[in-house]
């Protein structure tokens, strides 16, 4: 059984790490290739987060990951592409839910399906593509219900032998806006739902976390500086341009919106990858986490202060 290591959870071949890389790297996944199926390990903050068993059954998972959870993956090729049904489980091996995804032959995800552990549907994406270009997200629940849960920003015609207006005297906003969204509210590789951070350059922050058709809500303060930092950080990169084109289906897709600014739709892992996505990324995802837990020792480093 031969081991290699990736930035992330595609094992793309451009992403392929040295086993020095990854050891100094908090996230990143081990695959251990056997035969014609794979062992994937997904590695967060130096420890197994989760197993994916692609085309490989879960032997003794137990005896050899612990608490543990997991996957069994396997992939149909179908006429128009094919299909990834993912069955999640707890390390004891009792199911937790299931998803099946349709990709096109060019790999993009078509329709994911969420069904609890009882096989019962939870919710159903459909995307909308234009060519490479993922143009909108709508999410489906079982009593009719359906909410836009991404949405490209629309390009305005421009008419190219027209002159360019002249451009306005440009402005320093006096209050800007970054939202960061992680995760789904139905998905079973999502253990703690979607988490929606928002963030103020005065300081203001907002939480809420949507779990199984609950919502926990916390306000509060922060330090502005922190914010700063995470908008100079971005400056680096080429933000609002998209980073990424396509993307595997699971719960490592983030979404980032600063408001005056744009929006970004990028895996997580692959932001680790990119400077200035990486400060950013790992700082708000690490802030979720310690809002999530009430991490005071974590929330400290950004001056927080809850707001009743």
């Amino acid at each position: 059984m031969s081991t290699r290591y990736f930035a992330h959870q595609s094992c793309e071949p451009d992403d392929e790490l040295t086993a020095d890389e990854a050891a100094r790297r908090p996230h990143h996944v081990r695959r251990l290739d056997a035969g014609a199926g794979a062992i994937v390990e997904r590695i967060r903050d130096g420890a197994i987060h989760e197993v994916i068993y692609d085309g490989v059954e879960p032997a003794e998972h137990a005896a050899r990951y612990g608490a543990v959870p997991y996957q069994v993956m396997r992939t149909i090729a179908t006429t128009t592409g094919r299909v990834i049904e993912r069955d999640h489980h707890r390390a004891d091996g009792t199911p937790s839910g299931r998803t099946r995804t349709q990709l096109d032959l060019a790999g993009r995800p078509q329709v994911e399906e969420h069904f609890d552990a009882a096989g019962a549907p939870t919710s159903r994406d459909v995307y909308t593509w234009d060519g490479d270009e993922l143009r909108q997200v709508v999410t489906h629940q079982p009593d009719g219900r359906s909410e836009v849960t991404y949405q490209a920003d629309e390009d305005e015609d421009e008419d190219e032998d027209a002159a360019p207006a002249p451009a306005p005297p440009a402005a320093t906003p006096a209050r800007r806006t970054i939202t960061f969204e992680q995760g789904h509210p139905a998905a079973p590789d999502a253990p703690w739902g979607q988490q929606i951070l928002t963030l103020t350059t005065d300081g203001t922050l907002g939480y809420q976390q949507r779990i199984k058709g609950e919502v926990r809500s916390l306000s509060g303060r922060v330090d502005p500086a922190r914010i700063e930092a995470l908008l100079a950080a971005l400056a680096r990169t080429s933000f609002p341009a998209p980073p990424q084109q396509s993307f595997l289906p699971g719960a490592s897709v983030t979404t980032l919106v600063v408001e005056p600014g744009g929006r970004v739709v990028i895996d997580y892992f692959v932001a680790l990858k990119l400077d200035g996505y990486r400060e950013v990324v790992r700082a708000l995802g690490d802030l979720n986490t310690a809002l999530r837990k009430r991490d005071d020792a974590a929330l400290a480093t950004w001056r927080f202060e809850p707001i009743a």
